[in-house]
């Protein structure tokens, strides 16, 4: 189940992508971190979405997302 919607890049402008629920916790997480760390290596356990985040979803959402340049690629395997 994917909807397109409109997120913020990391250049502060609006984007429209394709969100299943695994990539908007991706988005929401980079967004969060202001874009400059890794969403895996997130350190706030009292986040709503903390324990829906795993390095494995992550990587794979980058990959993917990467591939189809709308996100950087930035988490490494």
């Amino acid at each position: 189940m994917a909807v397109n919607h409109e997120i913020l890049n990391r250049k502060g402008r609006l984007q429209s992508v394709k969100l299943t629920p695994r990539a908007a916790i991706l988005f929401f997480c980079k967004e969060c971190l202001g874009f400059e760390t890794n969403p895996y290596l997130c350190t706030s356990p009292n986040c709503p979405l903390y324990p829906f985040r795993t390095r494995r979803a992550f990587s794979e959402l980058a990959k993917n997302a990467a591939k189809r340049n709308e996100i950087e690629p930035r988490i490494n395997d």
